[in-house]
């Protein structure tokens, strides 16, 4: 063994550890590794370790977010970034991504899949450049409008499908696909990170008419923790700091939502 391996570097350990979830998939916190861990430290008494450090985002937002109809989706955050340089991922990242089925495709695609596998908080990237209007508008889609989204496929939507749109139109399916008119390039220095919620009904039922189910719409339609959406927005600020270095944040974040409601308690 140690013949055949001399000369090759480690990158990471082998170990899989398989779960069977048949019976857990209504529970969207274990749809992500760190609800998984937080059930494994539950049962056996271990500390559970938090991979998000809480970081403050202070200062005035340099996106607006509008949103139509909180009932389609409670919150919606963001963060703008600058001196953004797109390239591949280091290696860890990659293979971390790899392990679970994920394909790498750049350092600021990678970070956003990395949260949505590690949290689970399915977030997205638009190139800021891209953006018509300065401000991002979470609505219902008008009749007929057309998209064209990362998968090489343009979908015609109607009023029952919710979007991401700009002061020109559609830019993404709300929980499903973003659109490649936004998409990140290799020209990319300036992006747009999006930490949103939406309805899982409403993510349900447009994956389903466009016969179009995602990592992130898989998620979606289990009804996320609204949040979750600052805790992603944390979580990926740190990364991208380690994978892209020289990535400014540009202003606060822009975080709009309705009032949170607490968890109703449970008698025991």
């Amino acid at each position: 063994k140690t013949a055949e391996c001399e000369g090759i570097e480690k990158h990471g350990d082998d170990h899989v550890i398989e779960v069977d979830n048949k019976s857990l998939t209504h529970r969207p916190d274990l749809w992500g590794h760190y609800g998984m861990a937080r059930e494994v430290a539950a049962i056996t008494g271990k500390k559970l370790l938090d991979p998000v450090a809480s970081h403050e985002f202070p200062g005035a937002a340099a996106i607006k977010v509008s949103i139509r109809d909180y009932t389609l989706c409670p919150r919606y955050s963001a963060l703008v970034f600058e001196n953004v340089k797109v390239g591949p991922s280091p290696l860890w990242l990659k293979y971390r991504l790899e392990a679970i089925g994920l394909n790498p495709i750049n350092n600021i695609v990678d970070v956003t899949n990395y949260v949505l596998a590690e949290l689970p908080q399915p977030m997205h990237a638009f190139d800021a450049d891209k953006l018509r209007g300065g401000e991002i508008i979470v609505r219902s889609a008008n009749d007929g409008e057309t998209m064209a989204a990362l998968n090489g496929e343009s979908y015609t939507l109607d009023s029952s499908n919710l979007v991401i749109a700009d002061a020109e139109g559609a830019i993404a399916v709300a929980g499903v696909i973003g659109g490649a008119d936004s998409s990140i390039s290799a020209t990319t220095t300036r992006i747009v990170l999006e930490s949103a919620n939406f309805n899982a009904s409403s993510v349900r039922k447009t994956s389903s008419k466009l016969k179009l189910r995602t990592d992130a719409s898989m998620r979606f339609e289990k009804a996320l923790d609204p949040v979750n959406t600052l805790r992603g927005l944390q979580r990926a600020y740190a990364l991208l700091l380690e994978v892209c270095p020289g990535i400014r944040l540009v202003g606060g974040v822009a975080d709009n939502l309705r009032p949170l409601e607490a968890a109703p308690a449970i008698e025991l």
